[in-house]
């Protein structure tokens, strides 16, 4: 792999996958920590669902 690779690799645009993946992610986070850290992934996902 070249270096040259690697930065083409950097600059290209997110899939929507890994867009979704990251709305997911935040909403999780903040589902947890709303909870005190202390949610775990039941509940979490039964806040998702709602």
């Amino acid at each position: 792999m070249q270096r040259s690779d690697f930065y083409t690799w950097m600059d290209k645009p997110k899939s929507k996958r890994q867009l979704e993946d990251e709305r997911l992610m935040g909403l999780i986070k903040h589902s947890w920590l709303e909870s005190g850290c202390v949610y775990g992934y039941r509940k979490i996902m039964s806040d998702l669902k709602d």
